[in-house]
């Protein structure tokens, strides 16, 4: 269970979680160079475009459409990373190797110190 509704700590992880930071982003102007999206038929999935990146990025002049896969545990367990447009670096919707992402299992929990990132931040390393 992710969430429930008597406030406990399940309201602190995956959904509801996922919700305030998506707010937050909202009233904070987003994130630079990215356009995030919650995916309607699934609160663990965010989709996520970036635009207009520096002109010192080898994706300049590029729009690239991916989305973040979150765990229903969120923020104590870290998200998938795909990329879904084609861009000669990433394999299509196939999980990205990074140290934040789930593609590298982490033994010890209190080496994750991803586990407290944001969803902004995530998709911040992507647009720089």
């Amino acid at each position: 269970m992710s969430r429930d509704k008597g406030g406990g700590r399940g309201a602190f992880l995956g959904p509801g979680r996922l919700a305030r930071e998506f707010s937050l982003l909202q009233r904070q102007g987003g994130v630079p160079h990215a356009q995030l999206q919650p995916d309607m038929n699934d609160t663990l999935t965010w989709h996520f475009v970036l635009h207009d990146l520096p002109a010192d990025s080898p994706y300049h002049g590029g729009v690239y459409h991916g989305k973040l896969v979150f765990p229903p545990n969120y923020p104590f367990a870290p998200p998938s990373i795909f990329m879904l447009t084609p861009s000669g670096r990433f394999e299509v919707n196939k999980r990205i190797c990074m140290s934040m992402s789930d593609f590298h299992p982490v033994r010890n929990p209190a080496d994750q110190s991803f586990s407290w990132e944001s969803p902004e931040k995530r998709v911040r390393m992507h647009s720089k």
